[in-house]
């Protein structure tokens, strides 16, 4: 609409002047939406083809090694896509209450290694609560830290005998954003300085998906190479017999 406020009418050629703009304007809103979804179709092709770099990473893994590679694809991708984090991560959950944390981490050759640690996650109200909901089935969990809460998080996990990365408590912000987005052996985690849009969310959930089934072609890698090693000896004690 183009109203008129005024309490005073317009005459029929001002009605008649505003009812061309009417129609010209009527022309650029229908631009805007086209656009608008041309903006969007592209950004979800654009996420695609970043979740299929990914699916390819994963079935290109020849041995249980290449999943680090897997990893800092993935964390290349989110990089890639502009969304703005602190830190990301993968923690695979393991009953009763203990998290195996996955970090990739590339050396000046390019290589990519695993750092694997392990956190008990009965140590603060963050970690109780992000595995009581990937218990739970939560698709979606967050907490904000701040304050004496924050000091007393990364304390906790510089403590830990268990966790390999150690962080300057002197250098922390005065507010981080945990987000966890679930899928069935663990969590895709990310800190972030602010809350995560919608947009980010969805992409961080898909993500999830996808790195469910990287994790689950390690596990077969791993099934297949203790198998293969397990030939291998009974192979060598059946030559010694």
């Amino acid at each position: 609409y183009i109203e008129n406020f005024s309490a005073i009418p317009y005459t029929d050629e001002e009605n008649n002047t505003l009812m061309r703009f009417g129609k010209v304007f009527q022309q650029t809103y229908t631009r805007f939406n086209d656009l608008q979804n041309a903006e969007a179709q592209a950004r979800e092709a654009q996420i695609e083809l970043s979740l299929e770099r990914v699916r390819a990473k994963t079935m290109a893994m020849h041995n249980s090694r290449d999943v680090g590679d897997t990893v800092a694809a993935m964390f290349d991708e989110v990089v890639k896509l502009g969304i703005e984090t602190i830190r990301c991560g993968i923690g695979i959950m393991h009953e009763p209450g203990e998290m195996e944390v996955w970090t990739a981490k590339s050396d000046e050759d390019g290589k990519v290694d695993l750092i694997i640690g392990r956190l008990d996650m009965m140590m603060h109200p963050l970690l109780q609560g992000a595995f009581n909901g990937w218990r739970n089935n939560q698709e979606f969990y967050t907490y904000e830290l701040m304050g004496d809460d924050l000091i007393n998080y990364f304390t906790a996990i510089n403590n830990h005998p268990d966790y390999p990365i150690k962080y300057d408590l002197t250098t922390l912000p005065e507010r981080i954003i945990h987000s966890e987005f679930r899928f069935a052996e663990g969590t895709l985690f990310v800190f972030s300085l602010e809350k995560l849009s919608a947009e980010a969310s969805k992409i961080f959930k898909r993500y999830a998906g996808v790195f469910g089934q990287t994790y689950r072609r390690f596990l077969d890698l791993q099934k297949a190479e203790a198998q293969a090693r397990d030939s291998q000896i009974q192979l060598a004690l059946d030559r010694k017999s």
